[in-house]
């Protein structure tokens, strides 16, 4: 998903911040997604899948926060760009 927001954005100054933003908000969706299948796989008794859903959950939640760490180095590399257009 973040291959196609970067090509849908690369005529514009603010790219980087806002595929930043864009990527957050999905691996948020992602992890709410594998939260809602752990719940369900514990509600229907499918507790073999768990270990796995219970993984990938903690991949997510590594990459947002890899995500979140660097939103302000985004911001600033796209207000360096705009300021230097400006100029």
């Amino acid at each position: 998903m973040g291959a196609g927001q970067s090509i849908s954005t690369e005529f514009f100054r603010d790219e980087l911040a806002k595929n930043f933003l864009s990527d957050y908000a999905a691996e948020h969706f992602e992890i709410a997604s594998y939260k809602a299948l752990i719940a369900t796989a514990e509600q229907i008794g499918e507790h073999e899948c768990i270990p796995v859903l219970e993984e990938i959950l903690s991949e997510e939640e590594a990459m947002a926060r890899w995500l979140e760490e660097r939103i302000p180095f985004a911001v600033r590399e796209s207000l360096k760009k705009t300021s230097s257009a400006a100029s």
